[in-house]
């Protein structure tokens, strides 16, 4: 096994980290988690060896779930590695709870897969390898604190680190010309201004999320729609939608990231496709703008940005209009301009990688 296919996230930062350290792997890190599956399935049919997928637990394995069964039928030898909540006090953490109160993903990959193991069955053995069938996939999570122990780094993992690091390509990111970075602050201070009375914004995971909690709250007109326990990327796309058919009537707003936009970005075609009206508004950080306020200044840092990608000419391909903000003056009059088309339209803004009036903990990272 020479690849891992992977979607970053907080609950598998350490193991992210050693996929990066290890001269022997390399990490694929691509758009979907599902895509991540399907890739591991083709790697394990044409290299007639273990493909490996991974991504953080709850929303993130879920995806990987059709991967999962197909798998299985095909007898594959595929490892899907998942991430999990800490447990600290014999206390898990309720936000993407992976446990038996949460998501219960050791449960559901058992039913799918049969083989599914967690922290305690991985203790009881000095090499994971022991665990992976030959002509079947399973499923192994490992909780974060797991991964951060010494005693477990290098049972825990299927990968381990080496003192001498490999050399790794940086990503190159091109900002678009006459673009300026716009502060998520200013952009939900102007959603509080402009949208009217009883409008619906749905958020999406991230910096989005909690710009919308920080900077709508006891806001009394707007409706506010978002999934707070889990948090799936794109969840914000494609639940505009829906709140849109079921209200038509209702002003509706969606906000979300260039990751997303990634993952469920075809689907705004179906908005087309239905004639919906719905304001999208893409705030591109050109990064998954969470995991690169943990990498920052670190070298693993290059792993969590994104190529820059002309969404302009993305959404204009299935007839979508998109307006690209070039200067933060420019959003009042255009979301107006939005909110009175008959139809659906994007509205594209650069925005920091990180918006530093959302930062919570001292150490300046932010965890999803």
């Amino acid at each position: 096994m020479k690849h891992i296919f992977i979607i970053p996230g907080f609950q598998i930062d350490e193991i992210f980290k050693v996929c990066i350290d290890t001269s022997t792997i390399t990490p694929i890190i691509v758009n979907h988690e599902l895509s991540a599956g399907f890739m591991a399935e083709g790697y394990a049919i044409a290299n007639k060896t273990i493909g490996v997928a991974c991504s953080i637990g709850g929303p993130g394995i879920a995806y990987m779930i059709p991967s999962a069964i197909n798998a299985k039928l095909e007898e594959l030898p595929v490892v899907y590695i998942s991430g999990a909540n800490s447990i600290k006090n014999g206390i898990i953490e309720t936000f993407q709870n992976t446990s038996s109160t949460g998501s219960n993903d050791n449960e559901i990959f058992k039913t799918i897969l049969s083989k599914s193991y967690n922290h305690n069955d991985i203790k009881k053995i000095k090499n994971i390898s022991k665990l992976i069938p030959k002509k079947a996939p399973c499923h192994i999570a490992i909780p974060y604190d797991i991964q951060r122990t010494k005693e477990n780094n290098a049972n825990s993992s299927p990968l381990k680190r080496e003192k001498n690091l490999r050399k790794v390509k940086t990503y190159k990111t091109f900002s678009k010309k006459n673009k300026k970075e716009i502060s998520l602050k200013f952009i939900f201070k102007t959603i509080r201004n402009e949208l009217p009375k009883n409008s619906i914004l749905c958020t999406d995971s991230g910096q989005t999320r909690f710009a919308a909690n920080k900077y709508l709250k006891d806001n009394k007109n707007i409706k506010l729609f978002q999934s707070s326990k889990q948090s799936p990327m794109g969840w914000g796309i494609c639940s505009s939608m829906g709140a849109k058919l079921a209200t038509n009537k209702s002003t509706v707003v969606s906000i979300f990231g260039d990751g997303s936009m990634r993952m469920f970005g075809i689907e705004l075609s179906t908005a087309i496709k239905y004639n919906l009206s719905i304001v999208f508004i893409l705030c591109d950080n050109s990064s998954y703008g969470t995991v690169y306020s943990r990498l920052k200044n670190t070298p693993y840092e290059k792993f969590s940005l994104l190529d820059n990608i002309n969404w302009e000419e993305y959404v204009n391909s299935f007839g979508m209009q998109c307006f690209s903000i070039k200067e933060k003056k420019e959003i009042p009059k255009t979301l107006n301009k939005a909110l009175k088309l008959k139809g659906s339209s994007l509205i594209w803004i650069k925005t920091p990688k990180i918006d530093k009036n959302l930062i919570k903990q001292k150490d300046g990272k932010i965890k999803e």
